[in-house]
């Protein structure tokens, strides 16, 4: 049994080719979908095909590539074990000269806080003094000492002499 149900709408545009289809968000709450159902009303009449789609990834018709092309018909699917995102969309074309509507219904139940959060991995404590040790060691920066003696000054210099070079007399 639903604990919600979230209705939508999407209306695919006229002349939306196959190539570059339209991407509609059904965006939701993370929700956990146990069955969709989908409705095309007559009119289609093989011109428009869709898929549901989640961040992108085709769900239904689960085939990549492929498209439920449908005319006056509607179908439920159950859901078991989806993602829960609630990054739904629906990804569609339509070849005609008029707008089309898919209308589709998510039956849902609420995500538990225990099943949505990230699983945590145990945390390896030291429990030994070499383990302590390999955690130092590995932990401590190459160079963490710093001078405390004092740094001899440079003493006063007096400028040296230059070079004398022989002067030779001037014929």
């Amino acid at each position: 049994m639903a604990s919600e149900v979230r209705n939508f709408a999407p209306q695919i545009p006229a002349g939306t080719a196959i190539a570059a289809p339209v991407t509609i968000s059904l965006a939701m709450p993370p929700r956990i979908v146990t069955k969709i159902r989908w409705r095309v009303p007559e009119g289609a009449f093989g011109q428009m095909g869709f898929r549901v789609a989640m961040s992108g990834v085709s769900i239904i018709p689960w085939n990549a590539g492929q498209w439920i092309i449908a005319n006056d018909e509607w179908d439920e699917i159950t859901l078991d074990n989806y993602p829960t995102s609630g990054a739904w969309q629906l990804i569609g074309y339509n070849l005609g000269i008029y707008p089309h509507t898919v209308y589709l219904k998510f039956e849902l139940q609420t995500v538990s806080v225990a099943a949505s959060a990230p699983a945590l991995a145990p945390l390896h404590i030291a429990s030994t003094p070499a383990d302590v040790v390999a955690v130092a060691v590995t932990t401590t920066p190459a160079v963490t000492a710093t001078a405390t003696a004092p740094v001899p000054t440079a003493s006063p210099v007096a400028p040296a002499a230059p070079p004398s070079t022989p002067v030779s007399p001037a014929h």
